[in-house]
């Protein structure tokens, strides 16, 4: 089994460094290589950041730019491509945890660096990174509310987005904020790739057996520990943080129109199969709504990724008092 961590630590105009490996798991390997990168110096560094996430809508948290972190251009030699996220995964950047917000933008520069030039990657792996603030900042170019294809969990990049602590969790617990802008992050992002932020994706696991949670930390797709113990145990309530933030437990929600007459039969069919994909299906009979407080209007919702269940259940479309996207 290979365990590895992705980043450097950062130290800031020190001339000599000593390397420990600190944790509780007896399987890291003993021996290791280190590599040292200079973020050099960058007009980003006297930026003024933006606020941290829990201050920022629901909707979009607010996100330092690349820009604003003063990323080189010049060492990026991916071309953005972009995938189907299904999941996030949560990282964090096995940094020092007791850095200013002045050196963040240094430390982002390093991580880009030795994502981009010394593993070749050709740009940061993150679709976003977090700092000890509750800051928010862009990773992986493309645009932020793209699906971006990142270079984060190994076999999962095409179907996943990858949001890291700056920091090491594995040997200090998780400030609030930073558990705070996780939430938001995810939360933003989900609602624009309409998934759920709680339950089991269409990812299956490295198992084979099991799929993987919306809200997954890194150890589950790879054999790593991160994103550290403290961060992992933070994984319920980011969870449950994000769904709480959509405000419709996840679900981007599409208008559909309804039709009226009546096959009660084939309808509970057809909502049982869209039950299983985590979907919200109302039905609507004889001119009458079925829908609660949260969908007061006599209309369907159900969310995008729904399209391949409803695809596979026309019958519904067919048949009376079903309904019907428009």
């Amino acid at each position: 089994m290979t365990l590895r961590a992705e980043n450097l630590g950062y130290f800031d105009a020190c001339p000599k460094y000593e390397v420990r490996s600190l944790t509780t798991d007896t399987n890291v390997p003993t021996a290791a290589t280190v590599q040292v990168v200079d973020p050099g110096t960058s007009s980003a560094d006297n930026v003024q950041q933006a606020p941290g996430a829990a201050a920022a809508a629901t909707s979009k948290p607010a996100i330092n730019t690349r820009a604003q972190w003063g990323a080189d251009e010049s060492l990026m030699t991916w071309t953005p491509s972009y995938g189907n996220i299904q999941v996030g995964f949560v990282h964090h950047t096995v940094d020092t945890n007791d850095y200013t917000a002045a050196q963040v933008p240094a430390m982002i520069r390093a991580i880009y660096f030795y994502h981009s030039r010394t593993l070749g990657w050709g740009d940061i792996g993150y679709n976003f990174l977090i700092d000890r603030f509750g800051g928010i900042w862009e990773g992986r170019s493309g645009g932020m509310d793209k699906p971006v294809l990142g270079a984060q969990t190994y076999g999962y990049n095409s179907v996943s987005m990858g949001v890291a602590a700056i920091g090491n969790f594995d040997i200090a617990p998780v400030p609030q904020v930073v558990t705070n802008a996780f939430k938001q992050i995810f939360a933003w992002k989900f609602s624009l790739a309409g998934i759920p932020a709680t339950g089991a994706s269409p990812a299956l696991a490295p198992d084979g057996i099991s799929y993987l949670q919306r809200v997954s930390g890194h150890r589950d797709a790879f054999a790593t520990v991160c994103p550290g113990q403290y961060l992992y145990d933070k994984l319920p309530e980011i969870r449950a943080g994000a769904a709480a933030a959509r405000g419709r437990a996840g679900a981007s929600l599409v208008r559909s129109r309804r039709l009226h007459t009546g096959n009660s039969a084939a309808i509970s069919s057809c909502t049982k199969r869209f039950a299983s994909t985590g979907c919200i299906f109302q039905m609507v009979g004889q001119g009458e709504s079925t829908s609660t407080k949260e969908n007061p209007s006599p209309l369907t919702w159900f969310s995008t990724a729904c399209l391949t269940t409803l695809a596979a259940c026309m019958i519904c479309l067919l048949l009376p008092s079903a309904t019907r996207s428009i």
